[in-house]
């Protein structure tokens, strides 16, 4: 999953909005980790709702980014 959405990041986010988009998902993720890193429990339900959506993105990224 990693590779595939790392790949979504080099080739579809590269130009100026992709840029944009990524360094604000970077601030609010890390704003985000700060938050959580005293509460475990609300840090595994963060975890467990956004790992559906990042597979099937990976998914969606792995069958349209083949090399």
């Amino acid at each position: 999953v990693t590779n595939e959405l790392r790949r979504f990041k080099e080739h579809k986010l590269a130009g100026a909005y992709g840029t944009k988009l990524t360094a604000l998902y970077y601030f609010l993720s890390s704003k985000l980790v700060e938050s959580i890193a005293s509460q475990p429990l609300l840090g595994r339900v963060i975890s467990l709702v956004s790992r559906p959506p990042l597979y099937v993105v990976a998914f969606i990224c792995k069958k349209g980014m083949k090399k």
